[in-house]
């Protein structure tokens, strides 16, 4: 089916509005533009070399000839006619992009960072500007980062022909296949079934399939039909199949328009119906349900776009669907975009050949931000993209494997349907009591090489990620139960995708510890700061009972000091508060029958304090879960700002799954200390434009914010401000040099009070 969607480029958008005076030019050329548009790649090119040989100087023709090479994947034509081309004053921008991205393709980056920098001086507010500035970098990025994260290969059902844009349906998949039987020698792309055997089932890769099998008679006709999407419970199908009627009687086009059809109880498929949003006049093609089936992505050349064809959606009114909305420049360009494919983590996977990528069509990803915005799209880069056409990738929910379709050299037929899998391995660590029940309380504990300790939630349980081959070594922290240690490898799953280690913890014995007086039993304690430790007068100490009727409230002498003696056998859950400062609550209760004991409380500071400089360089020291983060920011606040360990990739807002961690240290912040209004501040380095990196920043901080108010913060607490790369720690400012751990040091992000808010209390 691909070979009756894919896309015309510039070319065709020129030749349709920029044609010669002459009519028999202009009848030369709209017959190239309907040999491009029927991907009759040889013939438009030998049209276009007419039109040259009569006139050297025809831009469209030049860029024809480049484009239509490309097409056919012979880079070094393609590049030779394109810098012919650009021998023209007259040249479109966007022709050096075109040139820059064969070059790239063909490994020539100095060339292409080059043609790309000429691109920028035209079109210097471009939306792919960040990532245009330093292509060489990103050329070794994307042959290289991923290959030992991802592992493809090429599954059994596909067939010597084309097999393309598969969709997951119960326990298989539905994809669009060209299988030459003797009822249909003429080739035309059919809706197939497989499913791996049931003992591989359900997920992996080198699995052995069912015999490929027709997916239904009443869907497949004498027309293409391929590219599905289902509904959330696969009653429905959305699919691509060609218009009955043909654009052009000597050069037969067929344009594509979306169907539907449900299923009945019977378990049979409907007749198919056109979706209203089709026209004969253009194509409407490659739909892809959101998860909850509410909302249609597809992709057109319809008019009013960015280029050839973009990616529009819809969203279901009632019964129907409402008017097209185009996803603007962020995604679409000025060539093709194509195979939307719309993840449960607010993901758009795409394939283009306007964004800069190794092939004539690379898959894409970009995260949805909410209100029509999107992010800046990311290339996965290799293996998942090649120098060939790679597109219409699909992925499980929780990303552990999906398919893509690619025509990349040693497959069995010209397209071919791929399976990848990610090489990360799942670790679910659960803490369990003595009688193997779950603790029901957060557990301390240390990685080798942190600086940060590691919490697991209320009940016991922590869940990270381990690349391949990597080992984690895990010291427990937890003063209530005896020191132990284990070191936890990748190698432990054994081919699996995950691996589950219960831990169980072992108290420690209190039978030596000391009584202080008849009867009598003695908490003493002392309140510092964290910082610097000197102690904090006055503070307030809270005593809860947990399993008494009394609770306590104790308040600090002058130099941090306080006590509390009891007769009675009672745990208290302890909290201490100071002003300027953050509740510090341990985790786990003081019981009066282990006293006398003796503890000091650390309190860590939001606000400087009038007789304290307003520059602050400190060393953190190891019982500070949050390190210290830049000096104080130049406004009249003098609020002590703090860094959140969490990380990004490149060019993304949305943060890595082992960032949690640490976002939930600050929750658990919030809502022990519920009267204060903190600031999510969000920083980058200074590469890239300003703006851009402005607008990173701010998304990012909004990532953040939205997900301390979904987990019940409320939204007035919480203020989310990029900074961009207006505040860096260091001299790596625009024009100098600097290493990729310099540059690290200001792609940061940190939190800060801004106030507290009164009438509140603890």
């Amino acid at each position: 089916m691909r070979k009756q969607t894919a896309r015309p480029l510039l070319v065709i958008v020129s030749i349709l509005f920029c044609i010669g005076s002459l009519p028999a030019q202009q009848a030369k050329l709209h017959k190239a533009a309907l040999f491009m548009e029927a991907f009759r790649y040889e013939e438009a090119i030998a049209v276009f070399d007419k039109i040259v040989r009569k006139d050297e100087s025809n831009l469209i023709a030049l860029a024809g000839l480049a484009e239509a090479y490309h097409k056919m994947d012979m880079l070094s034509e393609s590049a030779s006619w394109y810098a012919k081309a650009l021998e023209s004053t007259e040249a479109d921008p966007f022709l050096y992009f075109a040139y820059g991205q064969v070059l790239f393709q063909m490994g020539e980056c100095v060339a292409a960072q080059s043609a790309f920098q000429e691109f920028l001086r035209r079109r210097p507010n471009d939306q792919r500007a960040n990532r245009l500035q330093d292509v060489c970098s990103y050329y070794q990025e994307l042959t290289n980062s991923n290959l030992e994260q991802v592992e493809v290969s090429l599954p059994n059902f596909n067939g010597p022909l084309s097999d393309l844009a598969p969709a997951f349906f119960q326990d298989g998949i539905v994809f669009g296949a060209v299988r030459s039987t003797e009822k249909r020698k003429d080739a035309f792309y059919d809706l197939y079934f497989t499913r791996p055997l049931a003992e591989d089932r359900p997920q992996g890769l080198n699995l052995t399939y069912e015999p490929v099998i027709g997916f239904s008679e009443i869907l497949n006709s004498g027309l293409n039909e391929a590219i599905v999407s289902f509904s959330p419970d696969f009653k429905a199908v959305y699919f691509t199949r060609n218009q009955g009627q043909i654009v052009s009687e000597k050069i037969p086009i067929r344009r594509l328009e979306i169907m539907v059809s449900r299923q009945g109880a019977d378990n049979t498929w409907s007749s198919p119906v056109p979706l209203s949003i089709n026209s004969v006049n253009y194509s409407t093609a490659h739909p892809a349900l959101s998860p909850d089936g509410d909302r249609l992505f597809f992709a057109s050349d319809r008019p009013g776009g960015f280029g050839g064809k973009d990616i529009y959606y819809c969203d279901r009114i009632g019964l129907g669907w409402s008017s097209p909305i185009n996803l603007g420049p962020q995604v679409n360009t000025e060539g093709d975009e194509l195979y939307p494919y719309y993840h449960t983590d607010e993901v758009l996977y795409f394939a283009s050949n306007g964004q800069l990528g190794l092939g004539g069509l690379d898959i894409f990803r970009v995260e949805d931000l909410g209100g029509g915005e999107w992010g800046e799209p990311d290339n996965p880069g290799a293996p998942i993209n090649s120098s060939a056409d790679d597109f219409a990738l699909i992925m499980k929910e929780d990303g552990s494997y999906g398919f893509f379709t690619s025509n990349r050299k040693n497959g069995v037929g010209s397209d071919d349907i791929y399976a990848f899998q990610s090489r990360k391995i799942l670790l679910e660590l659960q803490f369990l009591s003595e009688s193997d029940s779950l603790v029901h309380e957060s557990i301390p504990f240390a990685l080798r090489g942190e600086e940060y300790m590691q919490f697991s939630d209320e009940d016991g349980r922590w869940v990270t990620y381990l690349e391949p081959e990597d080992c984690l070594y895990v010291q427990l922290q937890d003063e209530n139960y005896q020191k132990d240690h284990r070191e936890i490898c990748a190698s432990l799953a054994e081919g699996a995708q995950k691996i589950s280690i219960s831990w169980k913890l072992t108290p420690r014995s209190t039978a030596a510890l000391p009584v202080f007086g008849e009867g009598e039993k003695v908490l003493t304690g002392k309140i510092i700061d964290q910082l610097d430790g000197a102690p904090v007068p006055f503070a307030e100490v809270r005593l809860v009972s947990t399993d008494c009727s009394v609770n306590i409230n104790l308040t600090a002498d002058g130099n941090g000091n306080f006590f509390f003696n009891t007769k009675e056998d009672c745990c208290y859950q302890l909290s201490a508060l100071g002003d300027g400062y953050f509740t510090n609550t341990f985790g786990t209760p003081f019981c009066s029958k282990n006293w006398p004991e003796a503890i000091e409380v650390t309190l860590l500071p939001y606000r400087l304090r009038a007789d304290r400089p307003q520059e602050v360089s400190v060393s953190n020291n190891e019982q500070n879960e949050f390190q210290f983060g830049s000096s104080v920011y130049e406004d009249n606040n003098s609020s002590i700002p703090y860094l959140l360990n969490v990380y990004y990739d490149l060019g993304r807002a949305s943060v890595r799954p082992e960032a949690i961690s640490e976002l939930n240290r600050l929750y658990w912040l919030l809502v022990n200390n519920p009267t204060i209004v903190v600031e999510v501040a969000s920083h980058t380095d200074a590469q890239g434009t300003a703006s851009f990196n402005q607008r990173l920043s701010q998304r990012r901080a909004n990532a953040i914010v939205a997900f301390l108010h979904e987990k019940g913060i409320a939204r007035d607490r919480l203020i989310a401000k990029g900074y961009g790369e207006s505040r860096l720690v260091n001299e790596c400012k625009d024009g100098v040099e600097c290493s990729e751990e310099a540059h690290q040091m200001n792609r940061r992000t940190e939190f800060r009070v801004l106030e507290q808010e009164i009438g509140q209390s603890n």
